[in-house]
């Protein structure tokens, strides 16, 4: 594994395991706790399970890799964007908490997702939104927001299905960490805050593979979704939270 710092493949290695058994013991308590509120996801057309299931892993799920990109940026180890993203992700848990609660309308959904993104924005660095010399300083942040936006309900919507939203955050961390990892545009900040997802996703998917015994819920899926899309946006790791 190409790496920017000593012992870079061990650091990734030890956070996917960390992540994986802090996330994993994390979701088995709280599927008896869900359950026990009655916070449950209950079968509709396009559901895999025939019985109300916990949802809210996503408590877990979330909570282990703000821990571990916090821990990162708090050493030094990735950019100072990501405390900006960590607390815009954890916003965005707590108001979709409430929509696996209470439920909100689309519409609050819908603004607080565009907030958390407009927040994003601002941590990527102005001169690596690669359009911007063409196009002026506002059409490239629009459509990457837009697309940014998308992929968040995108991947919001993958959840209730035993076994998918796990999967697919799995592939993904195991993707980015991979293109962190290899090659000439290997990025060790990015290795390390994709290893935080890939190893959340392996503890969460322990207990939602087909038969799922518990869900993530919008307040996992929903900030999964946003940091994930992070990940993915043009030199999301920079060396500096602010724009120039």
């Amino acid at each position: 594994m190409r790496s920017g710092y000593p012992g870079g493949a061990v650091a990734v290695g030890l956070i996917v395991v960390a992540a994986a058994l802090i996330c994993g013991v994390a979701t088995r308590v709280l599927i008896v706790q869900l359950a026990r509120r009655n916070i449950l996801d209950r079968p509709n057309d396009r559901s895999s399970h025939r019985f109300a299931t916990p949802r809210g892993a996503g408590i877990a799920v979330v909570a282990t890799v703000l821990a571990v990109w916090l821990g990162l940026a708090a050493i030094g180890r990735v950019s100072a964007a990501v405390f900006t993203i960590s607390i815009a992700a954890g916003l965005l848990a707590a108001i979709s908490w409430l929509d696996d609660l209470d439920g909100l309308s689309p519409i609050t959904r819908l603004v607080a997702q565009a907030a958390a993104i407009a927040i994003g924005l601002t941590a990527l660095p102005a001169d690596h939104i690669g359009l911007r010399d063409a196009f002026g300083p506002v059409l490239p942040e629009l459509v990457l927001g837009l697309l940014w936006l998308w992929w968040v309900n995108a991947f919001n919507f993958m959840d209730g299905i035993d076994g998918l939203a796990g999967s697919e955050a799995a592939a993904i961390g195991a993707g980015l960490l991979l293109l962190g990892s290899f090659g000439a545009a290997a990025d060790p900040t990015l290795a390390l805050l994709a290893a935080a997802v890939l190893g959340a996703a392996l503890g969460f998917l322990r207990w939602n593979w087909a038969p799922a015994r518990i869900f993530l819920g919008d307040v996992g899926s929903v900030p999964l979704g946003y940091l994930t899309g992070f990940c993915c946006c043009p030199s999301p790791r920079v060396e500096t939270g602010r724009r120039r």
